[in-house]
């Protein structure tokens, strides 16, 4: 899928500790981090945690942030889930943009999933297996399909985002006033990146 093509990592030296940003990719100009969704990850860094500056799927090279169209990008991310559900090919791809990220972290990787996000991490850890590396994950607002049993989960989903409930059915810690695209802006999901960051691992 041309989403996830590239050609190297932006994940290319080792780190003991990360935190990463995964979604799916809402346009087709970057997969850069927003200004909110750098913030969020950030938090992380006092408990140790080194942020990833990029998005999925962690091109070594990507243009400046700018806002998605809500209209192309609900077309766009409906399309990778599509891939990722009924084409294996996708799992694979999504695999190998995973592969350097989870071989070059060597203890505690926290992954923030928003939306789609949870769907592309358990897709491609079907594909490569358990990480050697520790992994806790954060999904905001998941949309998941794929059974997510067996993995350290935090999960943030609002009572009214109709997106999210009606696409993933599992456990749920925290239930914030928020609509489907502004989990990163709600400062109770702050204080939830703060708690997985800090609690026993």
């Amino acid at each position: 899928m041309r989403a996830w093509e590239a050609e190297g990592s932006a994940i290319d030296t080792y780190a003991t500790d990360r935190i990463v940003w995964i979604s799916g990719r809402s346009t087709a100009a970057h997969a850069a981090l927003s200004p909110a969704q750098g913030a969020l990850i950030a938090r992380a860094e006092p408990y140790g945690f080194e942020p990833v500056a990029t998005g999925f799927p962690f091109r070594p090279a990507e243009r400046p942030w700018t806002k998605a169209g809500i209209v192309r990008a609900s077309a766009r991310n409906t399309a990778q889930y599509a891939a990722l559900r009924w084409q294996p090919a996708a799992a694979r791809q999504v695999a190998a943009r995973l592969e350097p990220l989870l071989s070059l972290t060597g203890d505690r990787l926290l992954a923030v999933c928003g939306s789609l996000g949870l769907e592309l991490l358990v897709r491609g850890l079907r594909v490569l297996g358990t990480p050697q590396c520790r992994l806790r994950v954060v999904a905001l607002g998941p949309v998941c399909a794929a059974p997510a049993e067996g993995l350290d989960l935090y999960v943030a989903q609002a009572p009214t985002d109709l997106v999210s409930r009606l696409n993933y059915r599992g456990p749920v810690q925290l239930g914030p006033r928020c609509a489907h695209l502004d989990y990163v802006l709600d400062p109770d999901v702050a204080h939830l990146i703060d708690q997985a960051a800090k609690d026993p691992w």
